[in-house]
């Protein structure tokens, strides 16, 4: 080397900063369902890697949903912005509706980054849900038998102080008696040979801290997201009331149970939007009224899942 080249070296080629895709995933658990289907949002995370970083804007009003990502294979690559307290905060100091329409704005702008365009392509292939061990579920072995889930509680959790005064909060729970007796009707008629999982994550005490059910019915309350998600797309059928799950499981194409409130505004006009498994032929959706009706409708449940698992 001489003198000139030491006196001026080279200059260093500065590196490239790569800037990351980005993605939003906004709304309650549901809308996020719907939006794993429909696009390449979610799909599309199996392509991230060191050259293509992946920037999540997790703006849910559903807690959980950050597990989708955590757990996936790829999180090295993902910048995940979780806007879940900044959005439960907005929610409770101003009016829940108006929040709805504008957190994709106000998410962005907490965290200084522009707002992400939507994605236009329609998914490819079944989207794969990683959960932290997969297996490790109550009385599973190997699910190579007939089994059904239930869900009669939220998928989700709270949205702070509207989570009491939102009009739709009570379509997300059945009742605990209808609950229970649905699930033990269940389990005589198949005489124990089905085992029926019963998710309740976010309502632990849906079915009471002293029910003791059959011995073919486990319930699972430490559940992960992508492992309740794999259980139900392992399933024979599901049970439940109007949640996310239920989007999940017609998605899936599951045989299912619905059971929802008749003044559900959603019901009104069944087939379409949130409602578009109702159509389906392994779909029964049936309205809970009182105890007697209840009782009656135990024998539609027991037939339908007779007739399609």
């Amino acid at each position: 080397m001489n003198a000139a080249q030491v006196n001026n070296p080279k200059p260093k080629k500065p590196k490239m900063k790569i800037e990351p895709n980005a993605v939003f995933f906004g709304g309650g658990f549901g809308d996020v369902i719907h939006r794993i289907y429909k696009t390449d949002a979610y799909t599309g995370l199996d392509l991230a890697n060191a050259n293509i970083p992946v920037r999540i804007i997790n703006a849910t009003n559903n807690p959980f949903v950050s597990e989708l990502f955590y757990w996936h294979p790829k999180r090295r690559h993902f910048r995940i912005l979780d806007g879940f307290p900044i959005l439960m905060d907005y929610y409770n100091r101003r009016d829940f509706e108006g929040a709805q329409e504008q957190e994709r704005d106000l998410i962005c702008r907490a965290f200084g980054i522009p707002v992400p365009d939507e994605p236009n392509t329609r998914r490819v292939g079944m989207p794969r849900f990683h959960g932290p061990i997969p297996g490790e579920i109550p009385g599973v072995a190997n699910i190579d038998e007939p089994y059904l889930v239930a869900s009669f509680g939220a998928a989700g959790i709270h949205r702070g102080k509207f989570d009491d005064e939102a009009e739709h909060n009570h379509s997300r729970k059945v009742p605990p008696e209808i609950a229970m007796r649905s699930i033990v009707a269940l389990a005589h008629a198949f005489h124990y040979a089905i085992r029926i999982f019963v998710v309740t994550r976010a309502e632990p005490l849906l079915l009471g801290s002293h029910w003791n059910p059959p011995e073919n019915v486990y319930q699972c309350p430490n559940l992960t997201i992508p492992d309740t998600l794999n259980l139900i797309r392992g399933a024979s059928g599901f049970i439940g009331s109007f949640s996310a799950l239920s989007q999940f499981a017609w998605f899936e194409r599951k045989p299912n149970v619905i059971l929802y409130p008749p003044d559900l505004k959603d019901w009104e006009t069944p087939g379409g939007g949130y409602t578009f498994g109702a159509s389906f032929p392994e779909t029964l959706a049936l309205p809970y009224f009182g105890q007697r009706e209840a009782n009656a409708n135990l024998d539609q449940i027991v037939e339908h899942f007779a007739d399609n698992i």
